[in-house]
């Protein structure tokens, strides 16, 4: 009688322990679920910084952009000031704002991180060609007509 006692006794604390054991399993964060949330985290980092990568290159151009034309105005205002013939004023203008947009137009294709000769095939190229062959253009009939 002794051993059925301890059977049952033995039986009973095991299925106790058995049942606190599945207990705190069931208590235990889904591992999985964190390994997915944690990917998808990671992967939101990585395209915010693709994105802080392309506000830099953008804000890179816009200042290039900007520091061409305030340096156009300020060249611009001595040319006024000193030239006082007409051809070779307005020649020396459209060659310096030919010069400064196709500095531009460079500083843009470079930080968007264009390749190859196709991209210039854009008309705009075409456009910045034309001011600096008729400032040159101009500006020698402008120093012929002295």
């Amino acid at each position: 009688m002794e051993k059925d006692d301890k059977n049952k006794i033995e039986s009973t604390g095991g299925d106790k322990i058995e049942s606190k054991i599945q207990t705190r399993i069931e208590q235990l964060p889904d591992y999985e679920k964190i390994i997915g949330e944690f990917k998808l985290q990671k992967q939101a980092v990585n395209e915010l910084k693709k994105e802080l990568r392309q506000e830099k290159v953008n804000s890179l151009t816009v200042f290039g952009i900007f520091a061409s034309f305030v340096t156009f105005l300020a060249v611009e205002i001595q040319v006024f000031k000193s030239i006082t013939n007409y051809w070779l004023l307005v020649g020396f203008s459209s060659f310096l704002l030919g010069a400064i947009l196709m500095f531009a137009f460079s500083l843009s294709t470079i930080t968007l991180n264009k390749k190859g000769w196709a991209d210039f095939k854009n008309p705009l190229v075409i456009l910045i060609l034309v001011f600096l062959v008729i400032g040159l253009f101009l500006m020698y009939l402008g120093r012929n007509a002295m």
